[in-house]
């Protein structure tokens, strides 16, 4: 941090803030106070985009003595900023948050059931409710698909997933496990049985 190192300290909440890891932003969970911190998505449940963000007292001062003099079309747009408030406004008051924390062990246990079920799971990881699955195609642990590559078994996987009502981000030799912040334990446990009978795809594909 800038008080600290005389550097400034970049924390990117875009995917991370808003309740997602069970605290309001991800580096809550350590001893750290970013001079600028990102976000965007949990702002807004994406019902409108937006992005923002947040500085420490010392830069603000900056560009009060200093007017950045450059903006965009959209700007502080008031529909942006009326349904990030009311966002926010659900979001703590309805203990979305809390509910994110209260069920990562919901998440890290299925987690852990499916990798010691099957093969091709390589490694299941979450904060809160932001997680990633890993897949694997040998005991080696390579990956099943290379970094920014395809295989043929990924693509069957997302169509499982959809077969049985089940959406998520599925790409390379992982997909995503980071469910609506409203979840309840039922909703969890429904949406990792879907994931369990889909991954006999990735399964037939593990080369031994």
């Amino acid at each position: 941090m800038l008080s600290k190192h005389g550097i400034l300290l970049v924390c990117d909440e875009v995917m991370a803030g808003w309740g997602r890891t069970g605290k309001r932003f991800a580096f809550e969970h350590g001893d750290i106070v970013p001079d600028i911190v990102t976000m965007a998505k949990g702002l807004t449940s994406s019902y409108f985009p937006l992005g923002a963000m947040g500085v420490s007292d010392p830069i603000a001062q900056h560009f009060r003595d200093n007017v950045f003099w450059g903006g965009l079309t959209y700007n502080s747009h008031p529909l942006g900023l009326a349904t990030a408030e009311a966002v926010i406004d659900v979001t703590i008051g309805e203990g979305m948050v809390e509910n994110a924390a209260k069920l990562e062990s919901v998440m890290r246990s299925e987690m852990d059931r499916l990798k010691a079920k099957h093969r091709s799971v390589k490694e299941g990881r979450c904060i809160g409710l932001f997680g990633m699955i890993d897949l694997q195609k040998n005991s080696k642990g390579e990956a099943i698909a290379p970094y920014n590559g395809a295989h043929p078994a990924m693509g069957k996987l997302a169509n499982k997933f959809l077969e049985n009502g089940l959406f998520t981000f599925t790409r390379w030799n992982n997909f995503t496990c980071n469910p609506p912040l409203c979840i309840t334990k039922d909703q969890l446990l429904e949406a990792f049985d879907i994931v369990d009978r889909s991954l006999s795809v990735t399964d037939e594909a593990f080369e031994g």
